[in-house]
């Protein structure tokens, strides 16, 4: 009947199958009084720009020692060549935080995916290894219905949707 309700409301099916199911392992813990308590977060905006695509750029910091400053480089040079990137330093102070939360929200701000190469403002696509690394943090609810939700247009949501749907169940 919870379903039911969920869809009715506009809720995808699936996904009110996966919150119910969450929702009734976390009510299995209620305290002396019968009452369930569920630890919340919910932050934003995870809006990622040049310099920290820059930061976590895989070998980053060996490109510096070695004279090859790609802090002077613009994203549009790494599109010639395949890159890696590192996101975890971003979150490796929180990610404990987060993870001991029963539900963590994060509104991404911006397309997270594996088909679109990294893009700043005014018109960004966040590559895939970021989505990774909240998700490796703690974070299982994305947000992604913002003003930046169209800036690669159909092909760039189309290709968020595909990344979403690789990621594990409980995302």
């Amino acid at each position: 009947e919870k379903i039911e309700q969920a869809v009715a409301k506009g809720i995808p099916a699936d996904i009110a199958e996966a919150a119910f199911a969450e929702y009734d392992s976390i009510a299995e813990e209620k305290d002396e009084e019968g009452i369930v308590r569920i630890r919340f977060s919910a932050v934003g905006d995870n809006l990622i720009h040049e310099p920290i695509y820059r930061d976590a750029l895989v070998g980053y910091e060996d490109k510096q020692q070695n004279g090859d400053s790609p802090g002077e480089k613009s994203l549009e040079d790494d599109q010639e060549t395949e890159v890696e990137y590192d996101f975890s330093y971003v979150y490796r102070d929180v990610a404990e935080y987060f993870q001991g939360q029963d539900i963590s929200w994060v509104n991404a701000e911006t397309l997270i995916n594996d088909e679109f190469p990294a893009s700043s403002y005014p018109y960004f696509s966040t590559p895939g290894e970021c989505g990774r690394a909240l998700y490796d943090a703690g974070f299982r609810i994305f947000s992604l219905s913002n003003n930046h939700s169209y800036d690669q247009g159909e092909e760039g949501l189309s290709a968020t949707e595909e990344f979403f749907a690789k990621m594990p169940e409980d995302c």
